[in-house]
């Protein structure tokens, strides 16, 4: 069944693609969207095709919309070869530099662990565009060096520009992997200044970035301001305990969870079995299986595996 809702798709992909060379002008963008940026479709399918096509891309800058919605198709699916392609085809064009289009590229180049040419492009262009910077902070927080995260935040307010959201989680994580306690501080102040204090995903980035650096309590600081704590959030507080050897009071922490509404995820399970390892014994065992197993895990064969070498006092998490 599988097999033949992929075929179907990717034939109304190829399908669509064929429309569209024939007659750009009257294609409707909404159609060619739906088909090119599908997540249906497989990143393994052949672009052997693709290749050809964009090629042959009809030369019409009034094309822009389109140009835009094959960017974002390309970015959906990873698809380098044909991105660089259509990249060429933009500069033919002389709407690379666009700042819709740009974004993207930058947007494309990083998404696919291309961050050189990502940055090479962020340099050409102009940079009022918090989203620009963010996707390039973002680049070089998840794959380094994290050193020029920080240095892109720091030229990012020297452009006036003031993180949001997703700024300070980005460069937070570059604190974290490198345990600069000192910047992480600065940022937090910030932070607070800004009021993203009880946004949970700058909150659980934070958490991390003191766990990483082994302030535990600074941590818990943190996760105790929010009232209300969603799975990453409690995860975050979990993996602190556990990154830092407090097995006690990441199972104290697991209990409180259990008494909320959210419900825990695979990970919260693995932490905390991989916390309490150095504790280990048959009623905590017994207590952390109970908690798995109220919550849907008692088909996961990997944590029944480990939570029955915590009742007999193994350590087996892989």
């Amino acid at each position: 069944m599988k097999t033949q809702e992929t075929s179907r798709i990717l034939s109304t992909f190829s399908f669509s693609f064929k429309i569209f060379l024939v007659s750009p002008s009257y294609f409707q963008p909404r159609l060619l969207y739906c088909s090119f940026a599908t997540p249906q479709i497989p990143q393994h399918y052949p672009f052997t095709s693709r290749h050809a096509q964009v090629q042959s891309f009809p030369l019409s800058p009034s094309n822009h919309y389109c140009y835009a919605l094959l960017l974002e198709s390309c970015i959906s699916v990873k698809a380098l070869g044909p991105g660089k392609q259509l990249h060429a085809r933009l500069c033919q064009l002389g709407i690379a530099h666009n700042q819709d289009l740009a974004t993207k590229l930058v947007n494309f180049y990083s998404v696919c662990n291309s961050i050189r040419n990502a940055h090479q492009l962020f340099d050409q262009i102009p940079k009022g565009n918090l989203f620009l910077w963010n996707v390039l902070i973002r680049a070089y927080a998840w794959n380094g060096p994290h050193e020029v995260a920080i240095s892109l935040y720091h030229q990012m307010l020297e452009y006036g520009l003031k993180p949001d959201n997703f700024t300070l989680p980005f460069v937070l994580k570059a604190c974290s992997a490198l345990s600069t306690i000192g910047e992480g501080r600065i940022i937090h102040e910030r932070v607070i200044r800004t009021g993203w204090e009880r946004d949970v995903f700058v909150g659980a980035a934070l958490v991390d970035m003191y766990a990483k650096c082994g302030c535990v309590v600074d941590a818990r600081h943190v996760f105790d301001k929010f009232f209300e704590r969603d799975a990453v959030l409690w995860n975050s507080m979990l993996a602190a305990y556990a990154q830092n050897g407090h097995p006690d009071e990441s199972l104290s922490l697991c209990r409180e969870m259990a008494a909320t509404s959210v419900r825990p995820t695979e990970a919260t399970l693995v932490t905390v079995i991989s916390s309490s390892a150095d504790i280990a014994c048959l009623p905590h065992g017994r207590e952390i299986h109970g908690f798995g197993w109220r919550h849907g895990f008692q088909s996961n064969d990997k944590l029944a595996a480990e939570g029955v070498c915590l009742m007999k006092g193994e350590h087996c998490i892989s």
